[in-house]
């Protein structure tokens, strides 16, 4: 089994990474990052490492994180939102008949 080694030079903060890190043209932020570390998307997490309390990162890590996501969204796993695209929120029409179909939930159960 053979060890990667990694200088301590390159290891980043998730303050770092995302001041250093930009994805389409856009920022990610710390967040972002911690995202991607504990949730992943399409079932993949991204690699990291805690040191000294904090959660560290490489650079290779994110590339090898956003090449695997990236692959799996050529390939048609479209399970959640692509990297970067902003949330979508209900029109309207659609949130209201949310709204109705909460009530209707709570009044079936008595609430």
């Amino acid at each position: 089994m053979s060890e990667e080694t990694v200088k301590l030079s390159d290891l980043m903060t998730l303050k770092t990474a995302s001041e250093k890190i930009v994805v389409d043209g856009l920022k990610i932020t710390p967040r972002g990052l911690w995202s991607w570390c504990h949730n992943g998307a399409h079932g993949v997490k991204m690699k990291f490492t805690r040191f000294a309390g904090r959660i560290v990162l490489t650079e290779a890590d994110v590339l090898e994180y956003l090449a695997t996501v990236r692959a799996l969204e050529s390939e048609g796993s479209k399970q959640g939102r692509k990297l970067g695209s902003p949330r979508r929120h209900a029109s309207g029409e659609q949130r209201a008949r949310q709204l109705e179909e909460t009530e209707k939930r709570l009044k079936s159960r008595g609430i």
